[in-house]
Parts: C-alpha cells; structure tokens; sequence
C-alpha cells in the first residue's frame, strides 16, 4: 500500500479494511478518527461525496460545493485529498448515508 493511502476497503460493500501501518500510530493516539469510520463507511456502500465519479455511480451521495461548505464539512466520507478532510475531525454522518448503508444491507449489497 503507498505510503500516501492511509486505508482502504477491498470493495464497496466488502469485508476488508486494511490500514497503511504508516499511519496506525496516529490511530491509536487519537490523532487520526477519521480514516477506519471512513474505510467503514466504504464497505456499507457510502461514496466519496465530493468525487466527480460519484454522481454516475449514485447522485444522491455526491455534494455540489454549496453542500460540501456547510456544517457537513466534517463528513467522514470526504476524499483523502480533499480540503475539508481532516484526520481528527472528520467524523460524521447524516441521515441519508444512514439511509444508504441500510438500504444496501436490505437489498443484501454488503459482504460481498
């Protein structure tokens, strides 16, 4: 795994976090909360919200920028890469990723 990915999930919708021992360290001592929820997120179907790839792949989990300035900054499922994604603080939710994580489990789209 490069040193640059601090996690990944083997699919969307998967049974496999790995996380880049580089980065465990920060992990464990707080510094990082946000990459496992990330990952997580990853294997109960959730998108990057601001990737251009999401709106083909499932509109409703992608941001405009008006969106992605709001007081959902702190999203966990913000690229890697993006500006507002912050190790430490980058730790919610809303309601229509809930949403999305159990629609995929009842329409059996998890551990796969």
């Amino acid at each position: 795994m490069s040193i640059l990915v601090y996690g990944r999930a083997d699919d969307l919708g998967g049974t496999v976090v790995s996380l880049n021992s580089h980065y465990v360290n920060n992990i464990i001592k707080g510094l990082d909360n946000n990459t496992v929820p990330h990952e997580f997120g990853h294997t109960l179907g959730l998108l990057h919200v601001d990737k251009e790839a999401t709106k083909s792949k499932d509109a409703r989990q992608y941001w405009p920028n008006q969106k992605r300035w709001s007081k959902d900054s702190t999203n966990i499922m913000f690229d890697g890469r993006s500006r507002y994604m912050h190790g430490k603080t980058s730790i919610s939710v809303i309601g229509s990723q809930i949403d999305i994580a159990i629609e995929n489990y009842k329409k059996d789209k998890l551990n796969k």
